[in-house]
């Protein structure tokens, strides 16, 4: 079986990949948030303003973030468990 399957068959990958997309989201809205000067309503407004692109668009950078960063930890951790 290949690195790249082996890695995404995990359940703790997938785990791991949904944490870290939550974690960009939030950071990622509160960097947004800060170029308005803290205005949480400017955030609200855009995500009311759009709703499905907003979530679409957080949801998807979200979870490729999760995705890569993820495979390379796992990626690197199966290769410290072969040597």
């Amino acid at each position: 079986m290949s690195t790249f399957k082996k890695i995404i068959t995990l359940k703790s990958y997938w785990k791991s990949v949904l944490g870290l997309s939550v974690a960009f989201i939030v950071v990622y809205n509160l960097i947004m948030a800060a170029f308005d000067g803290f205005s949480f309503t400017a955030l609200i407004t855009k995500a009311t303003e759009e709703p499905l692109r907003f979530l679409i668009a957080n949801v998807l950078s979200g979870l490729l973030y999760g995705m890569i960063i993820a495979y390379f930890q796992f990626s690197k951790k199966l290769k410290e468990q072969q040597r």
